[in-house]
């Protein structure tokens, strides 16, 4: 019977050791990726190891947001100033 201790014993450590701390790297990556940080802890508190390689995954928006400002594409939102368009200048909180 005392093996079936050793047992549970063992799942908890590796519970404790391994899954939380995939949870929390897992929301950690996904707020610095500027996704919802919430479901990305939940879910790596339920899956462990493969939500964490989900998560690094994920495309990065802060960088296609920055790409597309420096870039200059037309999708971001620009001022019309009489007939001519002049796109907004950069500013550091767009870049968050």
């Amino acid at each position: 019977m005392e093996d079936a201790s050793s047992g549970a014993d063992t799942l908890f450590g590796l519970v404790l050791v391994l899954w939380i701390p995939c949870g929390i790297y897992a929301g950690v990556i996904a707020s610095s990726k500027d996704h919802n940080w919430f479901p990305w802890i939940v879910g790596g508190l339920l899956f462990g190891p493969v939500a964490l390689i989900a998560t690094a995954g994920l495309p990065d928006r802060k960088l296609t947001r920055y790409v597309r400002l420096i870039s200059g594409e037309n999708n971001e939102s620009s001022e019309e100033i009489g007939s001519a368009t002049r796109a907004q200048s950069l500013k550091p909180s767009d870049l968050r």
